[in-house]
């Protein structure tokens, strides 16, 4: 009995700390296009004319400063039209990112005293929100890429985990019972722990629907899945590992989704 215990608490000192930056509801992604769109008319409306009917160059060539901007709205009124419950619309994102970076890099290369600087430092704080949402930086790298696991995605994982995790319980009481070096005590705690991520995912579920915080439910169900998996690791349940394996990679997708390390 005690071997099992101090597996068991070796587990969770091996499980790393995951608390991330709380995730960005789907809603609250939405929200902050909507906002970028708006400071983003602020802005082009306080450049100076001039600047506006200008062409500059940069590592590509020559810009014409108008048509660059045209087509900076257009791409924002895409993203606008293209993020929906289905589609996170991570290409759209991309492509804003890599357009608002080239306006950054062009206004840290002029003076601070250019008009419309002040709506731009606005548009810099959130375009690097929408850039941590999608798993991402601004200004965005050249090669990086954008990507976000939309709020439908995470509900249907989590319900898939949620499934899954409800008939390994059986199955793995099942099998640790006839494994006579397994004290009751120990399997009827693993077990537990099992049936409890059921319930973790359920309740990461239900967040999630209600376009509530969720970051601490994900949290906890992955830090729990991490004790489920060193516990199989180190006792003889091969059919119990199986079925968990087949659960792994839906647990993944939550990690991603929240940009934590599945323990």
């Amino acid at each position: 009995m005690k071997r099992y215990m101090a597996v068991l608490g070796l587990v969770l000192l091996v499980v790393p700390t995951l608390l991330a930056a709380e995730r960005l509801t789907d809603r609250d992604v939405k929200a902050l296009v909507e906002r970028i769109d708006q400071v983003r008319d602020r802005f082009e409306d306080s450049l100076d004319g001039e600047l506006k009917r200008s062409t500059v160059k940069n590592a590509n060539g020559e810009v014409n400063v108008e048509q660059f901007l045209d087509d900076f709205q257009n791409n924002i009124d895409l993203l606008k039209e293209r993020i929906t419950d289905d589609n996170a619309a991570s290409r759209e994102v991309e492509i804003v990112l890599t357009q608002a970076s080239a306006i950054d890099g062009f206004l840290q290369r002029h003076p601070s005293e250019t008009k419309g600087r002040s709506e731009w430092n606005q548009l810099v704080g959130d375009f690097r929100t929408l850039a941590g949402a999608y798993g991402t930086a601004f200004p965005i790298a050249p090669s990086a890429k954008a990507n976000r696991i939309n709020d439908r995605e995470v509900s249907t994982m989590a319900e898939a985990i949620k499934d899954a995790a409800e008939h390994l319980q059986d199955s793995l009481d099942d099998e640790l019972k006839k494994v006579p070096t397994v004290p009751a005590s120990a399997r009827e705690g693993i077990v537990g722990e099992v049936k409890q991520l059921a319930r973790d995912a359920d309740a990461l579920r239900g967040r999630v629907n209600d376009s509530q915080p969720s970051t601490a439910e994900a949290e906890r169900m992955l830090q729990r899945a991490g004790k489920i998996s060193g516990f199989l690791r180190a006792n003889p349940a091969p059919m119990s590992n199986t079925a968990f394996a087949g659960i792994l990679p839906r647990l993944q997708t939550v990690a991603t989704a929240y940009q934590m390390i599945l323990p």
